[in-house]
């Protein structure tokens, strides 16, 4: 886990609904779900908390997570970015 997201979730209790808004389903409370961020050509992985339902595959974000996704774009924006993992190449125009 993240120091980041450590420090969001020791802040945080238990809330949001209790079942799937999608499909009703009951929830996986607190999951630990990747996002991608993406700033123009760059894309960054970030590590969240989510609750998510195991029917439909619907993710609800818990609190303080779109803040730690925003916070990552804003750190692309700036040039702050972590460590580059690869490569991606564009091969449409073949």
């Amino acid at each position: 886990m993240s120091v980041r997201l450590a420090e969001i979730d020791a802040g945080l209790g238990a809330s949001g609904p209790s079942a799937c808004v999608r499909c009703g389903a009951g929830l996986e409370r607190g999951r630990q779900i990747e996002r991608l961020v993406r700033e123009g050509n760059d894309v960054a992985i970030v590590a969240v908390r989510a609750d998510v339902c195991p029917l439909c595959g619907e993710q609800l974000l818990n609190p303080g997570m779109v803040g730690l996704l925003l916070e990552a774009r804003d750190t692309m924006r700036q040039g702050r970015a972590g460590w580059a993992l690869g490569c991606v190449y564009d091969l449409r125009r073949h």
